[in-house]
This record gives structure tokens, sequence and C-alpha cells, in this order.
């Protein structure tokens, strides 16, 4: 048995021969690497040079190689100490440095076959790419379709306000502001025990369950009479839809690597922009439907939006699957590819049982706790985003549309109505909300004024997706949209001029928009381990379903027209965020350097591990790398 004491010495390099057939794989030939805790070994405590030389010599004459044992560095850290270091990781592991935490020397060549975990296979990057656009095409889609529905089912409320929705509740305006309000409280109650339920379900089981449950809801308050029934069936809606960002995140992070996963959330945020953008056209063209049936608009609203979503989730319960494992639509290969892909990027096992000490490695992490401030910092101006300078131009009636001045609400001699915040991470302008009866044209104009919002902002996360995947760099990118953000907010502070007021909105569109995918991504590749990632994404959630109950009541018709302490709030959510980004990269870069020091000095990390750390020894392992 060979000690990790041992981890510096000089290891032999697996031999290459050629498979003799089509394949473009290679057949690999591999030392013995079974190498095991030293706290289980008998030869404990053993660091003597002699026994360590002696120990190296019988592992060669064991791999009948005599050849040339040449050690090869990369990055300035040696390459047989790595493939030495990282054997450690256990029977059935795959292991292999990746150009993301040791650099590029060892390319894409030696491959641990995940249903074979004796075996080797090679395969190219432009298998592996045919692979991930294969899990692009077949679970992205469906993904993107989960939030859309969500966004539609946010923001109909908003919507229905078009449609006098609050005088046939009876409804005030501060119950109608703390039906907002409400959702976010039983998302907060929920976000554990939902988390819990993904865990032994699956998000193949719960996803579809949850979002069938929030559409049969949805279609329910159709039928509400009174304010009371508003409020509960919007706590009920919040306890739903707490399972689908954990849900997505997770099953984002079963099929693609780290470096992968900020992209497709943007591509995910894109159709929630889409929804929202469509949402207000599609709310705006079904009022040729007021009054039909003896149902007012909202009505229709309610009825038409939920049932796309229940048929949604029926067809999702067939189409998901629970992991990479059981995909129909991959062959063996493409199989071995996918899970293999993921297994290395992280480099540590994983136990997906939530145990006290999966729980505690989170509540113990500052991470976590950083990402939960800044994701607070995001939420906040997201929900609390009234659309100031809209609500501003039509007060005013300065644009050059004719429509405008013909919107109850409006008119300058009449008290202004508050302007609520709708829902997390979507665009929805606060247009509607001054809106008690307008007309039709004034609704389809109201809608067009949002559309630049919505579009800007969604190549915003596009582009910033983009860069995140290329450059790996999250914190600075957080820094310079906060920055961007700042800017549209102090536009709209510092004038009331109707012109720079709409491009403020557009600017902090497209710096607000793409925070939410990198924020959540940014906890995500950072939080290693199945069971504590679940807990510091409850916990990361948490701070989303606080941020809605402060920021829905941050913008107040008594604080018009500059909407003073709102923007600063905001500025000082932006502010902060810019602080703790970087924290949380100066702390994550000062680990990455200490890991590699250690490595490099054959020091042994894992002698600090409790053996019930081992079994889930999460983002502690001294092969991962945070990513900034």
């Amino acid at each position: 048995m060979t000690s990790l004491s041992a981890i510096h010495l000089q290891v032999l390099a697996p031999t290459y021969t050629s498979s003799g057939s089509g394949s473009s794989s290679s057949t690999l030939r591999s030392p013995d690497s079974s190498f095991h805790d030293e706290r289980d070994g008998d030869d404990e405590g053993v660091d003597n040079e002699n026994d360590e030389d002696g120990r190296d010599h019988s592992r060669r004459q064991r791999d009948g190689s005599g050849g040339d044992h040449r050690r090869a560095s990369v990055n300035g850290i040696d390459h047989a100490l790595k493939l030495n270091f990282l054997s450690t990781l256990g029977p059935g592991i795959p292991v292999t440095p990746t150009a993301s935490v040791f650099g590029d020397g060892l390319n894409n060549f030696i491959r641990r076959d995940p249903s074979n975990p004796g075996g080797l296979f090679g395969y190219s990057p432009e298998e592996e790419k045919r692979v991930v656009h294969k899990i692009d095409w077949r679970i992205i889609p469906i993904l993107g379709m989960f939030y859309g529905a969500s966004t539609l089912n946010r923001i109909n409320l908003t919507n229905a306000r078009m449609f006098a929705f609050e005088n046939s509740l009876h409804a005030t305006q501060e119950q109608f502001s703390w039906a907002i309000a409400v959702f976010y409280v039983g998302f907060g109650l929920a976000e554990i025990p939902s988390m819990i339920a993904l865990l032994y379900l699956t998000p193949k089981i719960w996803l579809p369950a949850s979002m069938f449950t929030w559409g049969c809801i949805t279609f329910l308050m159709a039928w509400i009479k009174i304010s009371p029934l508003l409020m509960v069936g919007r706590f009920f809606l919040g306890i739903t839809e707490a399972a689908l960002i954990p849900g997505v995140l997770m099953y984002i992070a079963m099929f693609y690597k780290r470096s992968e996963q900020t992209f497709r959330m943007a591509l995910l945020q894109m159709f929630s922009s889409a929804a929202g953008a469509l949402g207000g056209l599609i709310s705006g063209g079904i009022g040729f439907l007021d009054g039909r049936l003896n149902l007012h608009g909202w009505q229709w609203i309610f009825i038409i939006e939920s049932l796309p979503t229940m048929a949604l989730a029926v067809a999702a319960w067939f189409l998901l699957t629970k992991s990479p494992e059981s995909a129909p639509w991959l062959d063996q290969r493409e199989t071995s590819i996918a899970i293999y892909r993921i297994r290395n990027d992280t480099k540590i096992k994983v136990s997906r049982q939530i145990t006290k000490e999966s729980v505690l490695a989170a509540l113990k992490d500052p991470k976590v706790y950083i990402f939960m401030i800044l994701n607070l910092c995001v939420a906040i101006p997201v929900l609390s985003r009234a659309w100031m300078a809209l609500a501003k131009a039509l007060k005013d009636g300065k644009l050059p549309l004719d429509p405008i001045s013909a919107i109850p609400g409006v008119i300058p001699n009449e008290e202004p109505i508050s302007i609520i915040g709708s829902s997390p991470g979507y665009l929805q302008p606060g247009v509607q909300s001054l809106m008690r009866e307008p007309t039709s044209e004034a609704r389809m104009l109201a809608q067009l004024l949002s559309a630049p919002a919505y579009l800007m902002g969604a190549i915003s996360t596009f582009a910033i997706a983009v860069l995140a995947g290329r450059t790996q760099q999250r914190g600075m990118i957080m820094i310079g949209l906060a920055v961007v953000t700042i800017v549209g907010y102090c536009m709209m502070l510092f004038t009331l001029n109707v012109y720079v007021n709409y491009a403020g909105v557009i600017i902090i569109s497209m710096g607000q928009t793409p925070m939410t995918p990198i924020v959540t991504t940014w906890l995500t590749t950072n939080i290693g381990g199945y069971a504590k990632r679940a807990i510091s994404i409850a916990m990361f959630l948490l701070s989303s379903s606080v941020a809605g109950v402060l920021g829905s009541q941050l913008y107040k018709s008594r604080n018009a027209p500059h909407y003073t302490k709102g923007h600063l709030v905001n500025i000082g959510m932006m502010v902060t965020i810019m602080l703790f980004s970087l924290l949380q990269r100066f702390i994550m870069k000062r680990e990455n350097t200490r890991r590699n020091y250690s490595v490099s000095y054959g020091v042994n990390p894992l002698k600090i591990l409790t053996k019930a750390e081992m079994r889930d020894i999460t983002d502690k392992h001294p092969a991962y790398r945070y990513t900034l």
C-alpha cells in the first residue's frame, strides 16, 4: 500500500498504444493508482526518503515499464506529481488534471471509463463538443420553458391590473402590495423542504410536480372574489415555485462543467426575458376576451396562461431524465463521456446523502454567507424595479405619443398610483401598475415602451455570459455590472428629463439583468459536494425571499416624482456588491494559492479532515480550485 505522504514521488506516465480500430479513441495502459488515505495504511507516518524511493522502485517494477520516467513541468507543478496526487481520490472516481485546474499539459487523453473503473479510454474535444450540443438541445429548451412559464405566472398579477383586477376584488393599494410580497414569504419557507425533496426525488420528478401544482393554483386564482384569497393564492404559489431555481441549478450541474454553467443559465434567463416581453403583449391582446363568457379580462389572463403551464409539466415528466447515466438519447460511449467530464471537472468524492457534516460544511463556510449577501443586493433592486423612468414619463405626458395622455392615472393633476416591483430576475416594467382602466391603444403602447428594456437586457445577458465563460472572472464582471447599474440610477436620480430617465431604465436593465445568472453560477461552481451544494443553494435563495419582501416596499407614491429613497437604496446595494465581490474573490484566490503551494511542496492537506468529511469531501479537497 502506498502512503499519501509520498505524493511527491515520481510515477510512471501511462503508455499509449493504438487501439487497432477505426475509433478515434486510444487504448491506454495505466500504472497502479490505488492510493489511500495514510490514516488507513500500515505505513502511517513513514516519511523516510529511502522508503519512498523503494516504494517508487517497486511500483515501476509492477508496471513493467523500465522506460523513460520523465518528469514534465506544467505551470510549475510536476506532471508526474499531479498524476500521483490526483490518484488519491479513490476507486471509481475518474481523476485527470484539466486545464481549468492544472494547466494544458495533460490535454484530453487520460480517461477512466465510469462504467468500467478499471479501464481507460480516450476521447477527443470534438467528441465532447458533440455530446454537449446533444445535451443542450435536449434539456435547455425544456428548462427554458420552465423559466418562461414561471415568469408568466409571476407577472400575470401585474398584467391583470390593466383589467380592473383590484376593483373586482375590492382591494386597496396596500393589499395589492402585500399580495406581491407574500409570494416571497411562501417561497422562503418552502426553500429548504423543497431542496430536501429534490435530493430524494430528483429534479426529474419534483420539478414537473411543482410546476403542475403552480399551474393549478394560477388557474384557481381566476375565480377568486376577495382580496384575502389573493393573499392565500400568492402564498401557495410561492411555496410551489420554490423548487424551480434550485431544481434547475442542480440539473444543470449534473450535465455541465463549471465553466459551462453560466452560459446555460444566461440562456434560461433569456427565455425568462422573452416570456416577460411576450407576456405583456399577450395580456394586452387578451383584451378582446374581456366580457366573454361573463369573465373579466384578468380572469382570462390567469386561465390562458395556466393551461400551457400544466401541459408543459406533464410533458416534462416524460422528457426529463434523472441523470446522464439514464439518458435514453445518449449511447453508451456518449454516456461515459457525459459522466466522466462532470466527475473530472471537480475532482471530489460525492455523496447524495444530507448528513450532519454536509449541513455543517455549508453553515460554517464564510463563502456561502458572502454569496447570500451578494444575492440579497442583486435581488432587492431587481424586485423593487418599478421602472420609475416610465412612470415619470407617463405622469408628465411628455413622450411624443398621443395615447399616453389618455391613460388614467397619468394626468398631471391626478395623484400618482404606487408602483410595485413584480418578480425576481424578470423585467416587468411598472407601466401597467399606473393603469386602472386604460384604452386598448394605451395598453399596447405601454408594452411597446417596455420592449427596449427587455431586448437590451437579453442582449446584455448573452454577451456577459459569453464573456464569463471565456474569462472565468465572475467577480470582476459583477463589479463592472454594478458600475453600469449605478450610472443608470444616477441618470434617474438627478434629473426628471423624460428622455434621460428612459435611457436610464435601459442602462439599468443592461446592468442588472445579467447579474442573476452570474451570481447564481458563481455560487454553484464554487461549492463542491452534492449535499453541501444543495444546502448552500437553499441558504442562497432564502436571501431572495428577504429581498422580495423588502424590495416590494421600496417605492411608494409619497416618494414621487423623484423616488430618491428607492434610488439611493439601490445604489447602495450596487456599492455593496462591488465590495463583497472583491472580498469573495480575494478569499478564493488566496485559497487557490495556498493549495498550489501545498501540492508543490508535497504537503498532505487531507490530514486535517475527519473520516466523515472524507466521505463527502466537498470543495475542501486539495485538487479543487475555485473560479474567481
